[in-house]
């Protein structure tokens, strides 16, 4: 059984707080697990974020599409904008392992949004970043 729902809502930070009470009240509707719910606005926050600060050099009508589906033990959220083309899945991993003060600066929330999702695509298509991320309904352990 498929369920579809779509959000089309300004790129701009002002808008997160919407977003991330969309994707709550939609994945409540589909029985994810408490555990799911957290990881997935965990990341959700991460991309919006990133597309709002890095994807389009004006800000002026940009916009995020978010595509929400559950098909069978998944939910996933697909993020399309038609900002600059980024691959998140690409970008190296950060070194977590040194002294905070040698780090270098960015890629931790990417980074984060790959570990606590269970499965993560992307692709450019027509103009536009298509990035989709997935987690199970219930923990796997159930």
């Amino acid at each position: 059984m498929l369920n579809k729902y779509a959000l089309n809502i300004p790129a701009d930070i002002s808008k997160l707080e919407e977003v991330l009470l969309w994707l709550k009240k939609d994945m409540s509707s589909f029985g994810v697990s408490e555990k799911g719910q957290f990881n997935m606005i965990m990341a959700a926050e991460e991309i919006f974020s990133n597309i709002v600060s890095y994807a389009y050099a004006q800000k002026e009508n940009a916009t995020v599409e978010i595509i929400t589906e559950k098909c069978d033990d998944m939910y996933t959220a697909t993020f399309i904008d038609s900002g600059k083309k980024f691959n998140p899945i690409e970008q190296k991993n950060p070194d977590i392992t040194g002294k905070l003060s040698d780090r270098q600066i960015g890629g931790l929330g990417v980074f984060l949004a790959k570990k606590v999702s269970d499965m993560m695509t992307y692709k450019y298509e027509d103009g536009h970043n298509i990035l989709k991320i997935g987690i199970y309904i219930k923990n796997p352990s159930q």
